[in-house]
């Protein structure tokens, strides 16, 4: 129910937006504002899901090479 109140709710204010445009008040300014509002918080979701999903990428490359060339006979060397 939120969701859709909070779409209704973008709509209203991009129609005021474009109306305001339309009427010159704002020009091309208000129609970038109105883009903004309506589109901004869907591509921030699909940028966050694309950063998730290259980290989970990265994250099995890097157990595959450990499964491939697991280090064997590791020793540390401390010279005092």
């Amino acid at each position: 129910m939120e969701k859709s109140s909070k779409k209704a709710e973008k709509g209203n204010i991009m129609e005021k937006s474009s109306k305001k445009a339309e009427k010159g008040i704002y020009g091309i300014y208000g129609k970038i504002r109105a883009l903004k509002i309506t589109f901004l918080p869907m591509i921030k979701s699909i940028l966050i899901w694309n950063v998730q999903h290259l980290v989970i990428i990265v994250i099995q490359q890097l157990q595959l090479e450990c499964l491939i060339s697991p280090v064997v006979g590791f020793t540390l060397d401390i010279e005092k």
